[in-house]
């Protein structure tokens, strides 16, 4: 779906100029929390940046976690729709078997899930450069995937009985409503309250469906507030839900376990619905603000935010100060006298004496190298003191270097 954009802005990094986004035509339960949070953010995330690439939106930083996360919803719901392709008049067992041979196995399936991901990395230009070592790691942790595919598998209820899907790749058309069976990636919509989601498994009975999510990290108290938002979608969705088939369950799927839910009842989902429309009017508000208003905090470093680097208020806040004890921070770096072939001299307005800065990478070597002027916010570097007290900033393989076109502030 394209999202119309607004005004151009500027940011202090090189680059860096776009186009503000229009509030969507409808809103999910992540991009509804992320304005909460910080509407900035999500507008920063959300806009057009002609000069950095034709896509929509800015360009996401790797995450291994997330990746691997692709690749195992990628690979269920492949495997589940081959599944829902194969003839219902065999037994479960064998019709899983069956599908996995279509598909040429776990292996296969992994390999094919990783190799959609690495190319989405070759096009990332804050990913292309570590494309082919993160394709390397994940392809360390395929059996891993492959367990965490399984186990998961597992957990489905006996199929046998449930229609096959009348479509040779066992994908239901997004206006259809759905059969019996178990469903993967269904998207579900309410018009009426400009609200949209994608369930990872809904399955389907004659008088009761069960929602499931898969998570692939810790249990969190907002994953009952999403599965009860897809309750209320799928109440709401006459598209797929036309006979109105209520929630008997709704479920956080772990690898390691499931957390079952109460479903809504019919007081719930009225309440949850007036709680939708205030939310989504308000979330409207903040995104049609501009610029939409920051709201830097502790999570911008630990949760990473993807656009810290572009937000000035984030580096004008204490959050953007490091600590003082080792750990990963970011910075932001004037001056710079070469000390080595890959280290430097660089000041911070939050240490009296020059810092000694570290590269390894040449994309960031480079980046160091070539900055001038107003100076750099390098992001995810590694900050330590020596025993003489030398503090040196190391580049990591996440560390990131951002040229800046205005100085930072005293």
């Amino acid at each position: 779906m394209t999202q119309a954009t607004g005004e151009p802005f500027d940011t202090s990094v090189e680059g860096h100029s776009g186009s503000w986004p229009e509030p969507p035509r409808t809103w999910s339960f992540s991009s509804l929390s992320e304005v909460e949070s910080c509407a900035r953010r999500y507008s920063l995330r959300k806009a057009t940046y002609p000069d950095i690439w034709e896509r929509l939106g800015y360009p996401e930083p790797p995450s291994l976690p997330r990746i691997e996360g692709n690749v195992v919803h990628a690979c269920l719901e492949k495997i589940m729709n081959e599944i829902n392709s194969v003839s219902n008049a065999m037994p479960h067992s064998e019709r899983m078997v069956t599908a996995l041979e279509s598909l040429g196995g776990y292996s296969a399936v992994v390999s094919a899930a990783v190799e959609t991901e690495v190319s989405e990395l070759r096009e990332n230009p804050r990913s292309r450069d570590r494309a082919t070592s993160l394709e390397s790691e994940l392809l360390r942790k395929r059996d891993d995937m492959r367990l965490d595919i399984q186990i998961r598998l597992g957990r489905i209820p006996d199929l046998s009985g449930a229609p096959s899907v009348p479509t040779k790749s066992g994908h239901v058309p997004q206006t259809s409503a759905l059969g019996l069976g178990p469903r993967p990636e269904v998207r579900l919509e309410a018009p009426s309250l400009r609200l949209n989601g994608i369930v990872d498994l809904i399955f389907v009975e004659e008088e009761a469906c069960e929602i499931r999510d898969y998570k692939t990290g810790q249990p969190k108290e907002g994953h009952e507030d999403q599965l009860r938002l897809y309750a209320l979608l799928w109440a709401k969705d006459s598209d797929r839900n036309p006979r109105g088939i209520p929630v008997t369950l709704i479920a956080a799927e772990y690898k390691d376990g499931e957390q079952v839910f109460d479903p809504p009842s019919e007081q719930d989902l009225e309440r949850l619905e007036s709680v939708v429309r205030d939310r989504v009017s308000s979330a409207d508000g903040a995104v049609a603000s501009r610029p939409p208003e920051a709201h830097p905090s502790p999570e911008c470093r630990s949760k990473w935010c993807p656009v810290r680097h572009i937000c000035d208020e984030y580096w004008d806040s204490d959050f953007s100060v490091p600590g003082s004890e080792p750990e990963f921070c970011d910075l932001e770096l004037t001056g710079i006298v070469e000390s080595g072939p890959r280290t430097w001299f660089m000041s911070s307005v939050h240490f009296p004496e020059p810092l000694l800065v570290r590269a390894k990478i040449p994309a960031q070597v480079n980046a160091i190298g070539e900055s001038s002027g107003p100076g750099v916010r390098v992001l995810n570097v590694w900050l330590a003191e020596s025993e003489e007290g030398q503090v040196t900033v190391n580049l990591t393989s996440y560390s990131e270097v951002w040229h800046l076109v205005s100085s930072p502030g005293p």
